[in-house]
Parts: structure tokens; sequence; C-alpha cells
């Protein structure tokens, strides 16, 4: 593997990004996760792709007036939070200290025609610091995460299983 030390002080910089990226990722497979698993049949002739049937809970009470016993079935997606955090805001705070400076040589150009002004950054390899000195836990982290909104497909899904709830008298046996 290619040794480049400019490419590892911009892994500085990007792998605390990327982590977080991964954390959000990872957040929003749980979120399907738990929208499956919860709120529908467990079915494993299904697809990837189908989730199969609603889990439905059906309650049953007498209609006040009438006493009429009667039932309704929901679905349970609709009564349990569905767990959906998002990253609000991130902050990393760490130092990095150049250690050494490699010099770069442009390669000599054998075209003719204009000189080229394209030149490589310089390498540098560095280290963390905190508050001036080496550092090898000199990054903190603070983090700000929040139930994110819910999206509008889970909005409008959630409101068409709603309007099809109706209550149904129970005959007497």
């Amino acid at each position: 593997m290619k040794n480049n030390n400019y490419t590892e002080i911009a892994q500085y910089f990007s792998a605390p990004i990327l982590a977080v990226l991964n954390a959000e990722m990872m957040a929003t497979r749980a979120t399907v996760d738990f929208i499956q698993n919860v709120g529908f049949v467990n079915n494993s002739d299904l697809e990837d792709e189908d989730f199969g049937e609603l889990k439905m809970i059906t309650f049953v009470y007498q209609q006040p007036g009438t006493g009429q016993v009667m039932q309704i079935k929901i679905p349970l997606l609709s009564l349990v939070p569905i767990p959906m955090l998002q990253v609000n805001e991130v902050e990393f705070d760490f130092g990095l200290q150049l250690l050494r400076k490699g010099k770069h040589t442009p390669a000599p150009s054998h075209k003719k025609g204009p000189i080229s002004l394209e030149r490589k950054p310089d390498h540098f390899s560095a280290c963390l610091t905190k508050n001036g000195e080496e550092h090898d836990k000199g990054m903190e982290v603070k983090m700000k995460i929040s139930q994110s909104d819910l999206p509008e497909g889970m909005a409008r899904f959630l409101n068409l299983i709603g309007q099809g709830l109706q209550a149904t008298p129970i005959e007497d046996n």
C-alpha cells in the first residue's frame, strides 16, 4: 500500500465526518428494521422489499348507550413511536501538529507549449495535539441528536391505514 502522508492528514479530517455519516446510515437501517419487525407479520416467503401484512391489534369494548359489544382492529405500527433519530449538529475539536514536510519537485515536462501551473500538494505528516502537545486522544466530539420528523411517505402511510379503521359489532352466539 502506498504511503501518502497528505492522505493521512486528510484522514484526520474525513474520518470523524465519515463516522457520523455511517452512524446515521446505521440508525436509518435500525428504523427500517423496527418498522418491519414491529409493524408487520413475519413471513419468510416474502422477498426483502415486501414487508407483508400489517400486525393488527384488536380491541373489544361496549358501546355507550346501546350496550352493543364492538371491536376495532388497529395497526400496531400506528400505536407505537417509531425511533427515527437524526444528527442535528456535530462539533469536532482537535489540533494537528505538522511533524515534517516532504519536499516536492515537479516532474519535468517534455511538452512544448504553455507551462503547466498544476502542482501536487506538499507532503506532510501530523499528529493529534491537545493544548499544543502531542496527544493520542486529542479529539473531542460534541453531538446533538434528536427525533427526526416523520418522513412524508410514512405520514401518508399512517394516515391511509388510519382512514380505514372502523368499529364492527360482535355478534352474540
